[in-house]
């Protein structure tokens, strides 16, 4: 495929008064090559539109847009109970997944030490993660529980063992 540039260059020399033979010998094509690009015009651009999964709620998302709703969390919500599924479907799991669920996956993954690595995190990110499972499991569960939660919580060096009794 002969590319835009070179398209243009011949276009030129012919328009120079070059033959076909001669533009051929200047460019190193062959010269039925330059024919063939002498004969046609320019085309158009030939890319296909990408295919996007928002695309069914592309004239809803723009009604609302230009009715002043400039909120994507809000937007999202009103196309999903229109039909749009998120993508993947884990990433609508773990969304619909309460906080304290998520905060215990992703505490047990960063118990893993290949996981660990990956995503480079640490003591404290696991005290963090730990903190966020024991805010939001207060709520919900019982006081036995948010002390077996606390035992998980990773002891900084140096730093004293939380107290377990209540």
């Amino acid at each position: 495929m002969l590319q835009l540039e070179d398209f243009m260059e011949i276009q030129k020399l012919h328009h120079d008064g070059l033959s076909g033979s001669e533009i051929a010998r200047q460019l190193k094509m062959d010269r039925k090559t330059v024919r063939k690009y002498l004969k046609q015009g320019p085309r158009e651009y030939e890319r296909q539109a990408k295919k996007w999964k928002v695309d069914p709620f592309r004239a809803y998302l723009r009604e609302r847009w230009e009715l002043g709703v400039h909120n994507a969390a809000k937007l999202l919500g009103e196309i999903r109970k229109r039909g749009y599924r998120i993508y993947p479907s884990m990433k609508a799991l773990l969304h619909a997944a309460p906080a304290w669920l998520v905060a215990v996956l992703l505490w047990s993954l960063s118990r893993i030490r290949s996981f660990r690595e990956l995503l480079a995190t640490g003591v404290n990110e696991c005290r963090a993660l730990v903190d966020v499972f024991l805010f939001n499991a207060s709520e919900v569960l019982g006081p036995v529980a948010v002390r077996t939660i606390l035992a998980m919580k990773p002891v900084l060096e140096g730093a004293a063992q939380p107290s377990l009794e209540k």
